[in-house]
């Protein structure tokens, strides 16, 4: 009998079971598909037999399908909790690069007015010594 090339041995394994055959998981692939042969459902309607195979398999790779999708949906979900990480990181980065362009600045201006007040200082000595003189 030819099979369907997607049959798995969970597929043989759950038509067994529908079926009312007595299966074990550790029963080959060959093992199982020799006992769905001679079953009596089988020899009976061959046919039924094979789309409920058929059956087993749509609902697996359908089932693979909706997993994947969660799966994409998770990671997108992720992406975007990334990104916006990002953008909260950049955005803290920029705050933090402008707060140390303003100590500088304010450095620099300190100095500045220090270096006024030192030149002022010297000025008043000048006044004062011309003063005295």
């Amino acid at each position: 009998m030819s099979y369907h090339k997607c049959t798995r041995k969970e597929d043989l394994i759950n038509v067994l079971n529908e079926i009312g055959e007595q299966v074990s998981s550790k029963e080959t692939i060959f093992e199982l598909k020799t006992k769905l042969e001679n079953s009596k459902l089988f020899k009976d309607d061959p046919e039924f037999v094979m789309n409920l195979i058929n059956l087993s398999i749509e609902d697996r790779q359908s089932k693979a399908e909706q997993q994947l999708q969660i799966t994409n949906s998770q990671l997108e979900l992720e992406k975007i909790k990334l990104q916006q990480i990002e953008r909260e990181t950049n955005s803290q980065l920029e705050l933090e690069k402008k707060s140390i362009k303003l100590q500088q600045i304010e450095g620099e201006t300190n100095s500045q007015l220090e270096l006024e007040k030192i030149k002022l200082q010297q000025m008043d000595r000048e006044i004062e010594l011309q003063k005295a003189k």
